[in-house]
């Protein structure tokens, strides 16, 4: 879609020349005025979209808080628990991201599921170990974030989550917190925000969805971590040219964190020190082999992120996509919640 047609030009803005003269001011002065008018609609929807994330997410809640019964499942039953997460995470990324994309897609032509195959298949099983490195990194610079706080007077905390001991709890809660929202928070961030974006700059689309991505998580303990991941998911699309590595690598992350939790509350502290260590270590020794190939053979299939065409730079483009309305709502409201798992310590 072309978002210059939206404009008219009548001779009187800067430059004074006609606008179907290729390269003229005024040309030049369309494309701005269009480009703008673009990213700040993705952002508009963006936004939307976050503020709806909270209010379903919260309409979701209500029945747990008016009915006693439900209230007691939610705090006793495992499976009724994980099953309020499952549903709440679906009905509240899935529906209005996948309705602000489609809405997208009509005025951009973008293909937002990016579900296809990859480019290169041994880019994107290389792309897997290497996207699982990054993801241990930014687990150990967020811990190190932590850390940093605590010795300022911050207590960071996030979301708890209750390790089950039942066969179909356990089941329940690695769909929760593993496979739901992989395939969620990808489809919605890393498809239905950043593939539109693309259009103004692939560096530009992985960063904004990024950002997106860690404001999502409503709390620092997560959000410097999905930032990184973020960055690195980003990228991965961007140059395998499918959601799927992204997908299987968050599924892998969650899942590590899911079967560490779990090893955490059954096998002793030595034992686990060494098991932890001997796991990590060889994800790090396999992630770097794997990176190394990956950047080698995205190098020689000349893979890569797509430079900007566009007249903006990245300052007019953030701040086309920050400062509108819905954004400015829907970044308080997250700040508001990110806010709640904030503690002063005495």
């Amino acid at each position: 879609m072309d978002y210059n047609s939206n404009y008219s030009y009548n001779g009187n803005q800067p430059g004074g020349s006609q606008p179907g003269i290729p390269g003229s001011p005024g040309e030049t002065y369309l494309k701005i005025r269009g480009e703008k008018k673009a990213v700040r609609l993705i952002g508009t929807v963006a936004g939307i979209c976050v503020i709806a994330y909270v209010l379903i997410q919260n309409a979701v809640s209500l029945p747990v808080v008016f009915f006693p019964s439900l209230a007691k499942l939610f705090k006793n039953s495992d499976e009724f628990f994980y099953l309020f997460t499952i549903v709440a995470s679906v009905a509240g990324l899935l529906i209005p991201f996948i309705a602000g994309g489609n809405y997208l897609k009509k005025k951009t032509g973008a293909e937002i599921y990016y579900l296809g195959p990859p480019k290169d298949k041994t880019l994107a099983v290389l792309a897997v170990p290497a996207g699982f490195l990054v993801c241990i990194i930014g687990n150990i610079l967020t811990n190190l974030f932590v850390a940093w706080m605590s010795s300022h007077g911050m207590n960071l905390t996030s979301p708890d989550f209750k390790t089950p001991d039942t066969g179909s709890g356990i089941v329940l809660y690695i769909i929760a917190i593993a496979v739901i929202p992989a395939l969620v928070e990808e489809l919605a961030v890393r498809g239905c925000i950043m593939q539109p974006l693309r259009r103004y700059g692939d560096l530009f689309a992985v960063v904004a969805s990024a950002v997106l991505f860690a404001v999502l998580h409503g709390n620092l303990v997560q959000a410097p971590f999905a930032l990184v991941a973020g960055l690195a998911f980003g990228y991965i699309c961007c140059v395998t040219g499918t959601l799927w590595p992204t997908i299987i690598i968050h599924f892998a992350n969650n899942l590590y964190s899911v079967i560490e939790t779990m090893l955490i509350a059954s096998v002793e502290e030595e034992k686990l020190n060494i098991i932890l260590t001997f796991i990590e270590y060889f994800f790090i020794g396999t992630g770097v082999i794997c990176a190394v190939a990956f950047v080698r053979r995205a190098s020689s299939l000349k893979a890569g992120l797509k430079k900007s065409t566009t007249v903006i730079g990245g300052g007019a483009k953030a701040s086309a996509f920050i400062i509108n309305i819905p954004m400015i709502i829907a970044l308080l409201m997250m700040l508001f919640i990110t806010s709640q798992y904030i503690g002063i310590m005495s």
